[in-house]
């Protein structure tokens, strides 16, 4: 049995995992909405529960939130650490915070009439879920003065993920990377061509300019390359992705893509002047970190830990894969560099579906990944 967090900062349930399957499925939840089972502590991202998986779309904008419940439907109670007083009637053999089983059967009432979508919002403040939970990245949730308020990205073990993520990976196949790549890129021509030709083009215009260009472009970099690596994971995925995709990074993630490519980009400098072989490491090992924060919303650091760690079980294969699709990409050099907007894609097309393989391993058979817990 679970109990979610609606918009408005209440708790629904209890709910068996069928009827919260039944709520994403028709819409009135997604995988982002915060629940628990009856009995646990802690709050966690419904994608979290393996009984409640179902593969979701990336999405840049945040789900509706869910209004206040329809005068017709049951009352909800308010949780306990909320501190609300709504004056709603308690199921005693259910606890406070929890409504009527029977009532949790029926989504509509439960959730409310024709809503959409519950957000994984919560009110901000002193008590509220939101401090035990620590909010969840890009959801917004209103304040006290009602406008709204970003929420911090959850705290996550880079640790304990990324120890989850390897034991759920099977052994990285280069050409198979390779191959998905090239058809990737033969049936969205147009589209992976172009996308790769605007996005790297912006950052070279940014890097051309003397002095303050090579200061953006390290600042800049790392926000131009999530978003086209967003852009091709979009498209691996069969999702709709459009140029703007690309600029995505400057409003979603802008912060810790700057800071992971400055991080990255002095650990793996640091790491070749010692004794070179460290700053290879490093540069293989964190080829993950811009997808981890678009894709998982993670912080740079975690980003940059769960990437290392996770490359590392296969760091010779991910290396394989690397020197392969580098020397097509480089094969694009002969036609007189025109050709390399034709190989590159195939070296950003391997890449992500080396992400999909070792973070996403299920995708192919339609699961989805364990997400960082909160």
């Amino acid at each position: 049995m679970f109990i979610l967090i609606g918009s408005d900062g209440k708790e629904y349930g209890p709910a068996s995992a069928e009827h919260v399957k039944q709520w994403i499925a028709d819409g009135r939840a997604t995988l982002d909405t915060l629940g628990k089972r009856v009995g646990e502590e802690a709050w966690r991202r419904l994608v979290d529960f393996p009984e409640l998986h179902r593969r979701a779309p990336i999405s840049d904008a945040p789900p509706p939130k869910l209004p206040a419940p329809a005068a017709s439907a049951p009352a909800p109670v308010a949780a306990p650490t909320m501190g609300a007083a709504d004056g709603s009637s308690t199921n005693p053999m259910l606890g406070a915070g929890a409504v009527n089983p029977t009532e949790a059967s029926a989504p509509p009432a439960v959730m409310g009439a024709g809503t959409p979508t519950v957000q994984a919002a919560i009110p901000g403040g002193s008590g509220s879920a939101a401090s035990a939970v620590n909010g969840a990245a890009g959801v917004t949730a209103p304040g006290a003065s009602g406008a709204a308020a970003p929420v911090m990205p959850p705290e996550v073990d880079p640790r304990a993920y990324a120890a989850e993520l390897i034991s759920r990976a099977g052994k990285l196949r280069i050409w198979h990377c390779v191959g998905r790549a090239w058809r990737l890129t033969t049936r969205n021509f147009w589209s992976i061509v172009g996308g790769t030709f605007i996005g790297l083009l912006v950052l070279g215009v940014v890097q051309v300019v003397p002095f303050l260009g090579t200061i953006a472009g390290i600042f800049l970099s790392g926000v131009l390359y999530g978003g086209l690596y967003l852009y091709y994971l979009k498209h691996a995925r069969g999702e709709s992705a459009d140029l703007g995709v690309i600029f995505s990074g400057f409003s979603s993630a802008f912060l810790p893509l700057m800071l992971a490519s400055l991080v990255s980009s002095l650990l793996t400098t640091l790491g070749l002047l010692l004794l070179i072989l460290p700053g290879i490491y490093l540069a293989i090992g964190y080829l993950f970190t811009f997808l981890l924060i678009q894709d998982r919303k993670l912080d740079f650091w975690c980003a940059m830990e769960v990437s290392r760690r996770v490359i590392s079980a296969q760091w010779w294969r991910v290396f394989g894969l690397m020197i392969v699709a580098g020397f097509l990409a480089c094969l694009g050099v002969i036609g007189l560099f025109i050709g390399i907007f034709v190989t590159l894609p195939i070296l950003f097309g391997a890449i992500v579906y080396a992400y999909e393989d070792l973070v996403n391993p299920s995708a192919e058979a339609g699961a989805v990944s364990p997400q960082p817990p909160v």
